[in-house]
């Protein structure tokens, strides 16, 4: 099946910098039950309030390249893509019309551009109320529609859920592995004790994350092997790791040019590279299925779902001065 491309949007509030924690994962992560919540102790430090949902990766046989959760949207059954690539809420046209949900009236959105640096028409949706797992409704004023790409209706998707946006004073923890996502509350000590409490083996090492214009971006260095570093936004709405064919120079073996949608509706030409051994902080990771980034988009990479599945995904609010951290798995 052929890897999504899913919206960004380069006009979100002015960046930040922190450092990143990269954390070998060298034991098997925690399996909490799907949406059940539970605290943490540790002496000497308050409670860590935490819910667990359930992440999808596949839906009636059909596989997804990236995390799928579902949830309720005006009252409505729902499945979402998350994607902490995009910093907004979006669905799609059809979803919105079949749903009656409506957009404001003169709300076109101009600063959104999909995967492949299209420009977009986009509406911004009237408040309607979404909800994930057992949590409340919560009624959302900046959700956008668009029209969405062809292979969102072959999987029955809403749209795409912005985690870092959808709970701005909570930290995420995707594990990728154990198909989980836990949203922790408390303060930033009592989080790290959580996380030492169920993922004991982790060993850690630090990265600094590079400049961004949106302070909710994920994104940090990496490199190919004799390549220098290059930034890399950490996308799981992307299914391969991607680079751009700049970087990547002569030496990439590459297959034939592929075409596949963009959320705009425009297509995109990529063309899949040999397996490659991605570099982060000194450590690599062999056998990465990667591909070529478009030229409109070509200043950055993406670290995709080829390397993510692999991994825990620790998303601070981006209002904390708490590291971010990804762990990963033992070269």
């Amino acid at each position: 099946m052929s890897y999504f491309h899913w919206l960004k949007f380069l006009k979100p509030p002015r960046g930040w910098v922190c450092a990143l924690r990269v954390i070998a994962m060298l034991a098997p992560s925690f399996t909490a039950a799907a949406s059940s919540p539970e605290k943490a102790t540790t002496a000497g430090t308050s409670h860590a309030s935490v819910t667990t949902l359930e992440i999808l990766r596949s839906l009636g046989g059909h596989a997804s390249p990236g995390p799928l959760i579902r949830g309720s949207i005006a009252g409505r059954p729902a499945i979402l893509l998350l994607d902490t690539g995009s910093t907004h809420n979006v669905l799609t046209a059809a979803f919105a019309q079949a749903n009656s949900i409506t957009a404001a009236s003169s709300s076109t959105h101009s600063s959104g551009y999909d995967h492949a640096g299209n420009a977009m028409s986009l509406t911004r949706a009237l408040p309607h109320e979404w909800s994930l797992g057992d949590q409340p409704a919560r009624t959302l004023t900046e959700v956008l529609i668009a029209a969405g790409p062809p292979e969102f209706a072959k999987l029955n998707l809403a749209g795409v859920l912005s985690p870092q946006t959808f709970f701005p004073d909570q930290t995420l923890i995707f594990d990728f592995p154990a198909n989980r996502l836990h949203l922790l509350s408390g303060p930033p000590a009592a989080i790290q004790n959580w996380i030492k409490l169920h993922y004991p083996s982790l060993v850690s090492t630090t990265l600094n994350r590079t400049p961004n214009t949106s302070a909710q971006k994920p994104t940090i260095e990496i490199s190919l092997p004799g390549k220098p570093l290059i930034s890399a936004l950490i996308d799981t709405g992307a299914g391969r790791c991607q680079f751009p064919a700049a970087y990547l120079g002569s030496s990439a073996t590459k297959a034939p040019s592929a075409t596949s949608s963009t959320f705009s509706g425009a297509t995109m030409t990529t063309s899949q590279l040999a397996p490659q051994t991605i570099e982060i902080n000194g450590q690599r990771f062999i056998g990465i299925a990667t591909k070529t980034r478009p030229a409109a988009k070509g200043h950055t990479a993406l670290l995709g779902m080829s390397l993510l599945e692999k991994t825990i995904l620790v998303l601070p609010p981006a209002t904390t001065d708490t590291p971010l951290m990804l762990t990963l798995p033992a070269p």
